[in-house]
């Protein structure tokens, strides 16, 4: 490994929370998908674990979450990128596991129900205990009403606001 790549590690983030939430929308534009819940959006977020936010970003609501992971990952920067990322059991799957692997990235989610070869012994999900931050990252974002709902048509103008909101709140 060079001096340089060295470096990038230092600055390197190691863990960090992954989570999506539903956020309705009253008016149509882009982005927006439907679903049992109604018309909307999902708003990404990647957490750190002192509860700065590393990554937001809004998807379409139709397609499964765990189909937006690697294109997020790859548009982070180097220097945000973290080592280890932890979600939830909509992201366990061997072939995200693996696409993250290639990407220097470790994913920790508990494995589902229905998954044939159960063989966690519960050592790396000690950390998914803390998961908790990413939620609370929702919640308090979710205390100002246009981040509950989106009125806005260009998902551009709604993203805004929720980073400002996020600035509000000092994440």
């Amino acid at each position: 490994m060079s001096l340089k790549n060295k470096k990038n590690k230092e600055y390197q983030i190691k863990e960090a929370y992954i989570d999506a939430t539903f956020t309705e929308s009253k008016r149509g534009g882009d982005k927006i998908g439907g679903t049992k819940a109604g018309k909307g959006t999902k708003l990404f977020a990647i957490v750190s674990r002192n509860n700065k936010i590393l990554h937001l970003s809004l998807e379409n609501a139709t397609p499964h979450e765990s189909k937006f992971i690697l294109p997020i990952i790859e548009k982070m920067p180097i220097k945000l990128k973290p080592l280890i990322l932890i979600g939830d059991k909509a992201y366990d799957s061997f072939p995200i596991k693996n696409q993250l692997q290639e990407l220097e990235v470790k994913l920790i989610a508990p494995n589902k129900i229905d998954r044939i070869n159960n063989r966690q012994d519960g050592r790396n999900l000690r950390r998914y205990k803390r998961r908790h931050i990413v939620e609370i990252c929702f919640a308090d974002l979710q205390t100002f009403r246009r981040v509950i709902i989106r009125y806005e048509r260009k998902s551009e103008n709604y993203l805004a606001f929720v980073k400002l909101a996020a600035i509000c709140l000092n994440f």
